[in-house]
């Protein structure tokens, strides 16, 4: 994975867990209120800037019906402020097709011999894409105040054209970035 970058710190996978101050752990955290459609949670794993307007779009919200089955963190690469998450296991979308994909390559797309700034900018763009197919991507992350979110604009959950690139999250997607809960992606590029 030395094509990620010579300021790339890549971890291998190992155990966290869900809500641990760690990348995967925001990831976990986000999954399990995906699946439970805990939107609240959900929003808690947002940049704070987004979390205001993500339970505003949630508020209300029905269950969206998108499960996440085994996911276990993979491969996590971080430059700065930034992290790649990748992850193993199954997601579920009614809204998708196909309605489920599965990923069981640790390394997915981070050892696809592409540097990471262009990695991050094609996670970012899943993360608001509502034509990736279901299709797996890695989870992009930014650290504010020494605490780890998704990467999710504020311009995903208001319907505005304009965002915040520093913000994550995830407001009722339909699962793409490990999950989500309503019809963007949160997360999923095919790439």
């Amino acid at each position: 994975m030395a094509a990620l970058g010579s300021g790339v710190t890549v971890t291998e996978p190992t155990n966290v867990t869900a809500g641990d101050t760690t990348p995967g752990g925001v990831v976990l955290a986000y999954t399990a209120a995906v699946s439970a459609s805990n939107y609240q949670a959900l929003c808690a794993t947002v940049a704070p800037d987004a979390q205001s307007d993500c339970n505003k779009a949630t508020a209300g919200a029905k269950p969206s019906g998108t499960k996440d089955t085994n996911i276990e963190i993979g491969y996590v690469a971080v430059e700065g402020n930034e992290a790649l998450v990748g992850f193993t296991g199954t997601n579920c979308d009614p809204n998708d097709s196909p309605k489920c994909n599965t990923n069981s390559d640790p390394a997915a797309i981070l050892s696809s011999g592409k540097p990471f700034d262009q990695l991050y900018s094609a996670a970012e763009a899943s993360v608001v894409s509502t034509t990736t197919n279901g299709a797996y991507s890695l989870g992009p992350l930014i650290q504010v105040n020494g605490d780890w979110y998704l990467n999710i604009p504020d311009s995903y959950f208001t319907g505005s054209g304009s965002g915040n690139s520093g913000n994550s999250g995830s407001a009722t997607t339909s699962g793409n970035t490990g999950s989500a809960t309503t019809s963007g992606n949160t997360g999923n590029t095919g790439e």
